[in-house]
């Protein structure tokens, strides 16, 4: 399984969350409550993958310091 890197997954992250005011801007301006319910649901589903993918960027940031850590220790 190939990692993507940081800034491929801080790219998605931001596309997410760009994502996440637009459908919060269509529903609050959407006048039937199946519509607000309908992106309601997309928000909830954009922000958990925003938050996996915040944390894939956290993960490979502390593992990219500890190669880094790594790589000075055997200097």
């Amino acid at each position: 399984m190939r990692t993507e890197s940081p800034q491929h997954l801080r790219a998605r992250y931001n596309d997410i969350i760009e994502e996440v005011f637009s459908t919060q801007a269509k529903m609050d301006a959407s006048r039937f409550e199946w519509s607000r319910n309908e992106y309601r649901d997309r928000i909830k589903e954009l922000q958990k993958q925003a938050r996996k993918l915040d944390q894939q960027i956290n993960n490979l940031t502390e593992f990219g310091a500890e190669l880094l850590n790594d790589a000075r220790v055997l200097k």
